[in-house]
């Protein structure tokens, strides 16, 4: 938020979105929980997955860091850092990934 002097990124995956209301204190307050998902699988963090609404759903605002950084690495290395041929391997190479 450049009123506040601090760099930002902004991420949109049109036909996709949530809207997080701010608190007065300016953090989101946790309010920005989610438990289901929508858009490119590939930009998915591992948590998207392996939460839902009996778990307590996920930080959008950390899945949305996740899809940043997918996002920074296909813009260098011009794929994404996960590929698979199939939805299943995908978040497995993913979590595999993640544990090294």
């Amino acid at each position: 938020d450049k009123s506040r002097g601090g760099p930002s990124v902004k991420l949109a995956d049109f036909g996709v979105s949530s809207t997080f209301v701010r608190s007065n204190s300016g953090r989101s307050g946790g309010v920005d929980t989610l438990t289901d998902t929508a858009g490119t699988a590939a930009f998915h963090a591992p948590e998207c997955i392996t939460s839902s609404a009996e778990t307590g759903g996920f930080s959008g605002v950390m899945a949305d860091t996740w899809a940043a950084g997918v996002t920074l690495y296909f813009m260098v290395y011009g794929q994404c850092p996960f590929v698979s041929v199939n939805y299943f391997e995908l978040f497995s190479a993913s979590d595999a990934q993640m544990a090294c």
